[in-house]
């Protein structure tokens, strides 16, 4: 896997966990929900946990890093 930074994970943890907020209200009522939203919520998921397996590691290294909780929004 190429190397990123710490504030590249960051910015990344952020924008995929905005995007799912916005899956995450787009998907709420699941009888009128777009099957299609649906499946990139779960595919934003699955980035979302990939990403914070990243940035943990990457918090072992650059420990001026900030916990992961105060970069998302969305709890899952």
């Amino acid at each position: 896997m190429t190397d990123v930074d710490g504030v590249t994970l960051m910015m990344a943890i952020q924008a995929v966990d905005e995007v799912m907020g916005r899956l995450t209200e787009a998907t709420a009522d699941e009888s009128c929900a777009d099957p299609d939203a649906q499946t990139m919520l779960m595919d934003y998921r699955r980035a979302a946990r990939r990403l914070e397996a990243a940035y943990d590691k990457a918090c072992q290294v650059e420990l001026d890093l900030p916990p992961y909780d105060e970069l998302v929004n969305t709890k899952e």
